[in-house]
């Protein structure tokens, strides 16, 4: 990650539902300065009406804790992020990056239009990303740590790399450990899983957990003895 001061910061979730997220949500909502935000849910691949839902469903998540901090939002959609060009984001407060079906397929279309140049730097501006599930995978070094069979036009495991060495392993104790095993015993470390209920606030190299269940970071290949994190604990992406 750069080393830049006015690098913005990371919300990171876990891949819950508005309840689980609600205090990592109450806080990426406390730090957008103007309340315009940049939502992009391209990854679930709906048609039109279909993202029609989820606008309803980020200014309905959303916009309770806008109400308790006094701040307007003002929420843009994007369903095509093809021939962006950075300055038709650089006014927005946080770009927030929803789930989708596949990683490799979102990473893809992020790669493809080059929108990863953009987001480096938006961030490096001091302006702040949020990732939920999918969205949080891609923010990571690898992709593959949920063991998602790749489409057949991309099998670069490659994320966007914005946590230092770490990955981003969601849903943790909700999906099979399997699949985190199996990742784990290829020597790609070290991981960071998130349950539903908590998430990441990073910036730089320092991280927080939010939330009310514990996380767990792993950097050897044994499952069974991670190192704990708890809610409100601060640690160094090292």
């Amino acid at each position: 990650m750069s080393d830049q001061n006015q690098q913005g910061k990371l919300f990171i979730s876990g891949g819950g539902n508005s309840d689980d997220t609600q205090l990592l949500d109450f806080e990426f909502v406390k730090s957008l300065p103007t309340g315009r935000l940049l939502y992009i849910p391209i990854g679930l691949q709906k048609n039109y009406i279909g993202y029609e839902e989820c606008y309803e469903w980020i200014t309905k998540t959303l916009t309770c804790h806008s109400r308790i901090v006094a701040k307007n939002l003002n929420i843009d959609m994007w369903v095509n992020i093809k021939k962006k060009r950075f300055s038709e984001i650089e006014n927005f407060d946080a770009v927030y990056i929803g789930g989708a079906q596949n990683s490799y397929s979102l990473m893809k279309e992020f790669r493809d239009t080059g929108f990863i140049d953009l987001l480096n730097t938006f961030l490096n501006s001091g302006k702040n990303i949020y990732g939920g599930s999918t969205g949080a995978i891609i923010l990571g070094k690898d992709i593959s740590v949920l063991d998602e069979s790749p489409p057949n036009d991309y099998h670069n495991p490659n994320g966007l790399k914005l946590l230092e060495n770490y990955s981003i392993f969601c849903h943790y104790k909700t999906v099979p450990m399997e699949k985190l095993r199996k990742f784990l015993t290829t020597g790609k470390r070290p991981v960071v899983a998130l349950p539903e209920k908590s998430g990441l606030i990073v910036q730089k190299d320092t991280a927080q957990l939010v939330g009310s269940e514990d996380a767990a970071i792993f950097k050897t290949g044994d499952i069974d003895h991670p190192q704990p994190i708890r809610p409100n604990e601060y640690f160094l992406l090292n």
